[in-house]
């Protein structure tokens, strides 16, 4: 038992020796260059000459660098360090420069695998998945690729062929699960995948459910839909409602907009995008909170969306939501702007109070780089 004890000791000791480790963060100095520091404020990464660096996946993320080759072009490269620091994988796999929104596509490892590219002449290049071990697992084919989820990716051929893509779904041996034949394949979420074909009346798509297996468990019909979150998805027929795994509308469609359910409840909007109210709502379909504020997502009303998010906006964390209100709302321009934090039951437990959209903006790119800094 005694030995048993120091044995222990040891161990605590050591452990108290050394740096944490866990939940790292990314952040940026004045010049640029990324970091990573500990749960502490400590230093456990110091900035190199990264120029980007992901969140750990998997005990690994991506860092990214950029060459420049002398005759006036240069490209981005991504490498993976570990929780230390150390190089696992070296900065010489390049990225492409043609992802969503057409910002540099820099990947991390979901699954075992990470995607990654290659460039070729007068083209876009190509996509294929690598494991830690950087072997190869599923060769350069595809046009797109997306990040590994439960075993399961969605990828895409026939990019630029006169815009007629066609997605499927691969597994992490590469053997396709699901043929390409999809026009628009997205959204997995609780075993769902969500799919696009054209409707018999003209060239826009409308969207139903496949399961894993590609088999389709509700027919596409909507216009718009949203990911399942907590057993719904969230679908436009012309209005906004809720249907369940079945396709079944658990909440008859209503709302000028709405977004998914999180821990229970979903926001949704009664009027139109200009002179509308945001309520609550419950899986019953019953006002938690009244239509009564402006706006919830700060980044719906700009062209930044990708760039950034108020952390309760649209969306429940911890019992505790974000909306917002216009002070002053005149003929599109708004003044003054307040932020009310909002509980479950709809009570406001704290209120902030905002100048301009500009000043709300700054708000949460200050909060955000606070956070990871």
């Amino acid at each position: 038992m005694k030995k048993s004890m120091n044995g222990l000791a040891v161990l605590i000791g050591l452990s108290l020796s050394l740096p944490v480790l866990a939940d790292l963060k990314p952040f940026y100095t004045d010049e640029g260059v990324c970091s990573f520091k500990n749960s502490l404020g400590e230093v456990v990464v110091p900035a190199k000459n990264y120029l980007s660096c992901g969140e750990f996946s998997e005990g690994l993320t991506h860092i990214g660098v950029v060459r420049d080759h002398f005759d006036g072009t240069y490209n981005h490269y991504q490498g993976f360090i570990d929780r230390s620091g150390n190089t696992v994988i070296p900065t010489d796999h390049i990225v492409s420069e043609s992802g969503a929104y057409g910002e540099t596509d820099f990947r991390d490892f979901h699954n075992g695998l990470v995607a990654v590219f290659k460039s070729k002449p007068n083209a876009e290049g190509i996509y294929g998945y690598m494991n830690k071990q950087r072997e190869l697992i599923v060769p350069y084919e595809y046009d797109s690729a997306d990040d590994f989820k439960d075993g399961l990716a969605v990828v895409s051929k026939n990019r630029g062929l006169n815009d007629n893509p066609r997605s499927g779904v691969i597994d992490r041996t590469g053997r396709l699960v699901i043929p390409l034949k999809y026009e628009s394949l997205w959204g997995y979420a609780e075993g769902m995948f969500i799919y696009g074909e054209k409707s018999h009346w003209g060239d826009d798509l409308i969207y139903g459910f496949l399961d894993k297996k590609g088999d389709v468990k509700v027919k596409a019909k909507w216009n718009d839909i949203l990911p399942f979150s907590e057993g719904l998805a969230t679908v436009n027929i012309g209005d906004w409602g809720f249907v369940d795994k079945s396709g079944n509308y658990a909440i008859t469609p209503k709302y000028s907009d709405a977004y998914s359910f999180s821990e229970g409840l979903a926001f949704v909007r009664v009027g139109n995008e200009d002179d509308g109210k945001w309520g609550v709502i419950n899986k019953q379909g019953n006002y938690i909170i009244a239509p009564q504020y402006d706006f919830i997502d700060p980044f719906s009303f700009s062209e930044c969306c990708d760039s950034g998010t108020d952390d309760f906006a649209g969306a429940y964390k911890n019992g505790n939501a974000y909306v917002y209100d216009f002070m002053n709302k005149k003929k599109g321009k708004y003044g003054p702007i307040v932020r009310h934090t909002i509980d479950s039951k709809g009570n406001v437990i704290g209120k902030k109070l905002f100048a301009d959209w500009n000043a709300l903006y700054d708000h949460i790119w200050q909060t955000h780089n606070d956070n990871n800094s």
